[in-house]
């Protein structure tokens, strides 16, 4: 019988259907590194990755030995063709972290990173792994079903679109990314078995003192204690093996989590590796339980309204196909429930003075709550209101001809 059970605590673990949400919010989080990652590699693109960078292409495919792929391989030997790719690069991790065509951007994603760790293994050995490893996952991944301009657009591209909240999907993707981040701390910590500096608890103090600022180092009176490295030592082999290990148990996952993002936080002020800590805390999300996110959002949306922001009520005609699929958009980007949506047939609607969808004068007022419409200022030009109630208007007349 236990093993019964077993079995399908194991089935239940890869099949059960799950919120995409957790794998939705990691592909925000991961699309804004890989931004940073352009950002940080865009001044001295030319140098590492070009013609003329420190490793030759023709030096890299010796080290390989065998067929890898590269894209900048078949294009012209140009350095403006790198640069081109950088621009999809950064265009592919916009789209991502908004989730527009998540899919196949992150597949994009994956082969440009791919490319350039072809190119240049000595740069991006570690963190490039992690990018390549991580983002493969997210393709495999439902990243687009929840919290995307995907699931936006899929209102008004399908014939009968899915209305209410994310619908459970597949959690496959989702369970290699939490896998992946569990091997990697093993990796971390079973090699540090193999020598004697971990074990006797002499391996920070080296690895502080080697740090080239170190006597800018803000800590450095603690670290002259050798007993306190010794401490920081054994606490790292017991931080790594608990990730790997406790991080599954239900009860211990947040404290586990919490104790590793304090241990990358410290990490990153002692041993600066661009973009690497902020890597392996990423994956985190993945462990938070979507019943758990949905009550911090509660918490921050009560919050918000504790700041006496009104909420507009807005009614609907939802006899019209369009009209309801424009109501479902804006429930979708009303992340803090700001706009109160009621059908016309509603007892609230006919007792009360409330605006109708379609009235120009709602058209400031609504962007104004809906945080996402934020990012694009074009709405605040004069005569935009107008212009889009009678593109709206067309749209309607288009779908309910």
């Amino acid at each position: 019988m236990r093993l019964k059970q077993l079995w399908q605590a194991w089935e239940d673990f890869w099949l059960m259907p799950g919120s995409p949400v957790p794998v939705a919010l990691f592909r925000i989080i991961w699309g804004a590194l890989i931004l940073m990652f352009c950002w940080w590699i865009q001044p001295e693109l030319a140098t590492y990755f070009g013609q003329d960078a420190i490793m030759s292409p023709a030096t890299s495919a010796l080290y390989w030995g065998t067929a890898r792929l590269d894209v900048l391989s078949l294009l012209p030997s140009d350095d403006v063709w790198l640069l081109r790719m950088h621009v999809l690069l950064t265009v592919a991790a916009i789209c991502l972290a908004f989730g527009f065509c998540s899919r196949t951007s992150a597949f994009v994603v994956y082969i440009l990173l791919l490319s350039l760790v072809s190119r240049n293994w000595c740069i991006l050995k570690l963190v490039g792994d992690i990018m390549l490893v991580m983002t493969l996952f997210l393709v495999l991944s439902p990243c687009g079903s929840a919290l995307s301009l995907d699931r936006i657009l899929s209102l008004w591209i399908k014939k009968r679109p899915e209305y209410g909240p994310a619908k459970p999907c597949n959690l496959i993707g989702q369970r290699l990314i939490q896998i992946q981040m569990a091997i990697i701390y093993w990796s971390a910590f079973s090699s540090k078995l193999h020598g004697l500096a971990w074990i006797d608890g002499s391996a920070v103090y080296y690895a502080i003192h080697w740090y080239p600022n170190y006597s800018e180092f803000p800590f450095r009176p603690i670290l002259e204690n050798v007993l306190v490295c010794k401490v920081f030592s054994w606490l790292t082999l017991v931080i790594e093996f608990a990730l790997f290990t406790l991080v599954w148990v239900k009860e211990l996952c947040y404290p586990i989590l919490l104790v590793g993002l304090i241990f990358h936080i410290g990490l990153s002020v002692g041993v600066f590796i661009p973009l690497l800590q902020a890597l392996m805390v990423a994956p985190y999300i993945t462990f938070v339980r979507a019943d758990d996110l949905g009550r911090l959002m509660e918490w921050i949306r009560r919050s918000i309204r504790g700041l006496n922001l009104s909420i507009l009520v807005v009614a609907y005609d939802d006899s019209l196909d369009a009209n309801c699929r424009l109501a479902e958009t804006i429930r979708r980007l009303d992340v803090f429930r700001l706009v109160d949506l009621m059908p016309m047939r509603s007892e609230q609607v006919k007792s009360g003075n409330i605006g109708l969808l379609n009235g120009a004068a709602l058209f400031r007022p609504l962007v104004a709550r809906l945080p996402l419409l934020w990012l694009c200022p074009l709405w605040l030009l004069p005569g935009v209101d107008k212009l889009v109630m009678r593109i709206g208007r067309e749209i309607v007349r288009c779908y309910d001809a």
